[in-house]
């Protein structure tokens, strides 16, 4: 059976699921020249407050109630906080109503420059305009320069549903 040594074999691993190259030998590490993010957290809430270098997530949302349909939801913020990627990337959503399998709305958010692969920065979407015409389960994709790299979802309901 073939020795392995885990000290090489885990940087090895380390450097490949990180877009390095490791090579035995010369002892440096080298970063792609673009990595898509793939730790991504998403949040959707009411508002986003900065003060200094914090931000505070104010009234973080699960779903909405609405007392008709079709029905404009009141604005809300996608938080999202990227990280372990390398380059620059445009932020955008697509809203999806998964029972119609259709994309209700795109929204482009800022572009974020991950310098790397322990950086992180944050992508804050606002959601203005959103209509339902129906109650059920909708999905956020998160897009890094065009490529999916994150989802989550919401619910949405009638008054009558929510007692």
């Amino acid at each position: 059976s073939p020795i392995v040594d885990p000290a090489t074999s885990t940087m090895r691993c380390f450097a490949e699921n990180h877009g390095m190259d490791n090579r035995m030998g010369n002892g440096k590490q080298q970063q792609d020249p673009e990595r898509l993010p793939t730790g991504c957290s998403i949040v959707l809430c009411r508002q986003i407050i900065r003060s200094g270098e914090d931000l505070h997530i104010g009234g973080v949302l699960t779903g909405f109630t609405t007392h008709k349909f079709p029905n404009r939801i009141e604005s809300f913020t996608i938080y999202s906080l990227l990280s372990d990627g390398f380059g620059s990337f445009e932020v955008s959503v697509e809203i999806h109503d998964v029972q119609s399998g259709t994309c209700l709305l795109t929204a482009t958010g800022p572009v974020v420059e991950l310098r790397d692969q322990w950086a992180a920065q944050v992508a804050p979407i606002v959601i203005n305009g959103l209509v339902v015409d129906h109650s059920g389960r909708f999905e956020v994709v998160l897009f890094a320069n065009g490529l999916p790299v994150g989802r989550t979802h919401f619910l949405v309901r009638h008054l009558s549903e929510s007692r």
